[in-house]
């Protein structure tokens, strides 16, 4: 069984960098890949001859991390402010766990569908 030899990796590699996609490549060198091996050259062999090399297109960002952290804290802020007028932390008063409650709310959710604390009217 024959395989590609470096140069010509090399040669996929190079029209890679030049922007061409794997299926691209593929369609260009399957001829001459296939009087080297016998068998016909496609994309996933490309993406494995690079990601076996180390040769992957660099990612770039589009968004500059610092900005973002930025705009989180401060929406987290402005969360917290707006939710201080309208919740609070306090223990359930049946299950004495810990949860954000609306003011005038003594009872979480799941202790509020209980039975027992149905509410006749």
């Amino acid at each position: 069984m024959l395989f590609a030899s470096m140069e010509f990796k090399q040669r996929a590699f190079d029209l890679y960098d030049k922007g061409y996609s794997c299926s691209k490549i593929a369609q260009l060198l399957t001829d001459e890949h296939e009087k080297i091996t016998g068998r016909s050259l496609t994309k996933n062999s490309i993406i494995g001859w690079r990601s076996r090399h180390g040769n992957k297109r660099p990612i770039k960002s589009k968004v500059d991390f610092n900005e973002y952290m930025e705009q989180l804290l401060t929406y987290k802020r402005q969360l917290e402010e707006t939710t201080k007028e309208k919740y609070k932390i306090r223990k359930c008063l049946r299950c004495s766990k810990e949860s954000v409650l609306p003011k005038n709310n003594f009872l979480c959710t799941p202790c509020k569908k209980h039975d027992d604390f149905r509410y006749v009217v």
